[in-house]
């Protein structure tokens, strides 16, 4: 088979997971977009006295407020977002760091029960 026109480019798991992650975010923007649009299309609508180049005003108007409100609300979900993510990552680390010390104490204590026991046992012979 020809490889002609194929680049030697390889996405790793990385690459992919963060063109997922844009897709999904263009979608999502793109959605709420429509949305917005839709939402303003049956504001206008309740007011049939409204011109033509009115209404598409109106409309316009209408969905840039959503969108900005929308922003906003991402924004600050967003970060919130992080701040759980920092909070709970330092929370395991601590955690981790915890567990590693008391296995290191409780193997401390087995190889010095263990070595008594061996001490013993040989006093005893």
């Amino acid at each position: 088979m020809s490889r002609q026109g194929r680049t030697s480019y390889d996405p790793g798991p990385r690459d992919v997971a963060a063109g997922l992650t844009d897709l999904q975010g263009y979608l999502m923007a793109h959605a709420a977009l429509q949305e917005a649009h839709t939402r303003a299309e049956s504001f206008a609508d309740t007011m049939p006295w409204l011109t033509t180049p009115q209404r598409e005003e109106v409309i316009r108007l209408y969905a840039e407020d959503d969108m900005v409100r929308n922003r906003h609300a991402w924004r600050t979900i967003h970060r919130r977002a992080r701040q759980l993510n920092d909070e709970y990552t330092a929370r395991y680390e601590e955690l981790r760091r915890r567990l590693q010390r008391r296995n290191v104490v409780g193997w401390l204590l087995i190889t010095v029960a263990a070595s008594a026991l061996c001490t013993l046992a040989a006093l005893y012979r």
